[in-house]
């Protein structure tokens, strides 16, 4: 890459700065432009003043890094990241509504390894994803997603300390997901996850861990590709359905599980759980649910690869749930399926035919 140590300043008029740098630049003199613009590759801030004090532009095939501890604060005055564009902060950063960060809706922020930004103040426009590599996002405000953003873990372990709002002003239902990739990391979310318009389904595609401890409102959500979604909040599910496929990646797959800390499911909520044959032709691979201990969950349907089951309990070997298997559950929870009615419901429909329709639907585990 080009790296440029010392000061760029006008002699006389002011100038604009366009860094095409595809195979990157850093920049940490004490720098004066009227403009700079990047449209393409990374161009790396390594001093306070480095940024130039103008407006800073970063197009949608482009990125700045922010690897200072602290920008002057006339730096960040006039930054604007357009769709696809990317800031990343590699250090410690407060965003307190000071700096007019403008990003355009699908602009991306990023946070390094070890570094943590907080945000106290919003910005305008719609995140299409946030990258945490090994690093935390603090906030005292809400952080505004679009729809189709991603929330990335990589490195170690990652953190994320503030509410998410959703929003979608197309048409359907929006989507947010944590996607699949490489050099793959946990990731915590403490804060809720709410819409802000239309509905949203969340999508777990990384193969790690994702806990979700908040007050959560989804449309529905489904595990995917061998990864851990570890719910340790009695709102973490939101309201909707929930699905659970396994991996078939490799020879011989991984199991997806969703585990419950706390009892979470809605009790209206459909839980379809699938299996599949691994590569190997030998190996079975299983989307299953971990109950933890103490944990009586109710759901008002359960689906195992596309059958639905009948009233009862539900849980492995190590339960008390009258109907047992290893390969769908783990934990020594229970899953409750069927919703009782409420007693004004049970006098119109009457207690025989509640009972009547409860044997009817015998379970179809095997």
């Amino acid at each position: 890459r080009l790296e440029v140590t010392g000061n760029l300043t006008p002699s006389d008029k002011p100038f604009d700065v366009n860094a095409s740098v595809n195979s990157g630049m850093a920049l940490s003199g004490t720098n004066v432009f009227n403009s700079l613009t990047v449209t393409n590759g990374n161009l790396e801030i390594l001093g306070v003043d480095s940024l130039g004090g103008g407006t800073v532009n970063v197009t949608s095939n482009g990125a700045v890094t922010l690897n200072v501890e602290s920008v002057a604060s006339a730096q960040l005055q006039k930054v604007s990241i357009a769709s696809g564009g990317k800031i990343t902060f590699a250090k410690n950063y407060t965003l307190d509504g000071s700096q007019e960060l403008q990003f355009a809706d699908g602009a991306n922020l990023g946070i390094s390894s070890g570094a943590t930004v907080t945000v106290t103040n919003a910005w305008s426009g719609l995140l299409g994803g946030i990258a945490l590599s090994g690093s935390q996002l603090n906030g005292g405000v809400a952080i505004k997603v679009g729809n189709g953003a991603q929330i990335s873990s990589t490195g170690n372990p990652n953190t994320i300390n503030a509410n998410i709002s959703m929003v979608h002003t197309g048409v359907g239902t929006g989507t947010l997901t944590v996607p699949s990739g490489s050099g793959l990391a946990n990731l915590t979310i403490n804060g809720n996850i709410t819409p802000l318009n239309q509905a949203f389904d969340l999508a777990i595609n990384t193969s790690k861990i994702v806990t979700l401890s908040g007050n959560n409102v989804f449309n529905s959500v489904t595990v995917n590709n061998g990864g851990t979604l570890a719910i340790t909040g009695a709102n973490a599910l939101g309201d909707g359905d929930i699905m659970v496929n396994p991996s078939s990646s490799g020879a011989t797959g991984a199991h997806t599980t969703l585990q419950l800390q706390v009892g979470a499911i809605n009790d209206l909520s459909s839980v379809f759980l699938t299996s599949l044959l691994a590569a190997d032709a030998i190996t079975m691979r299983y989307g299953r649910l971990d109950i933890g201990v103490g944990v009586v969950d109710l759901a008002g349907a359960l689906y195992l690869d596309g059958v639905s089951q009948g009233f009862g309990t539900y849980g492995s070997t190590a339960s008390a749930a009258a109907f047992k298997d290893d390969n769908w559950f783990a934990g020594s929870g229970v899953l409750t399926v069927g919703v009782i009615p409420e007693p004004a419901s049970l006098a119109l429909l009457g207690i025989g035919g509640l009972l009547l329709a409860y044997r009817r639907r015998e379970p179809r585990l095997d």
